[in-house]
């Protein structure tokens, strides 16, 4: 029975070692605001290279109250924005986080960040994996360089 309970156990920790390492975030950012912003938008891409799809369960960090995973999409000819819980992201594909379509919402920063400031996000999946990053907070204007990704 102890034999079993150690290859159960070495089981599971695999398939989560292999979840988080098959997810990546790339080119992160958050774009910088005015001195009091409550909220800040942040942009990049969340790439699946594993063989099974992921799915996005939570985004958290240290430095905001709360932090959402928001569509705009165009309606009627208005912009219109939206939460999206639970967004799974195929075996292989990936989803670019941009203006007009998916991107997260930093809400109540614990402190003013202004640009060059970084700040950790962690990315919690529905399987138990996560995925920790550091992020720059950057000018409007200034686009992400380099990949900036980091694996747990």
């Amino acid at each position: 029975m102890k034999n079993l309970s150690l290859v159960v156990f070495l089981l599971a920790s695999f398939s989560v070692f292999s979840a988080e390492n098959d997810v990546q975030l790339e080119n992160m950012w958050i774009r910088s605001g005015p001195p009091n912003a409550k909220v800040l938008a942040g942009y990049g891409e969340i790439r699946n290279s594993g063989s099974v799809a992921v799915t996005i369960a939570s985004i958290s960090s240290s430095d905001f109250e709360k932090i959402e995973l928001h569509e705009s999409m165009i309606h009627n000819g208005m912009v219109m924005m939206h939460e999206v819980e639970d967004k799974t992201i195929k075996a292989g594909s990936s989803i670019t986080l941009e203006s007009n379509s998916y991107h997260l919402m930093l809400k109540k920063p614990g402190k003013k960040l202004k640009a060059g400031d970084k700040v950790n996000l962690v990315f919690k999946f529905t399987n138990g994996s996560f995925v920790e990053t550091r992020v720059e907070i950057k000018m409007q204007d200034q686009p992400a360089t380099g990949h900036g990704h980091n694996h747990h």
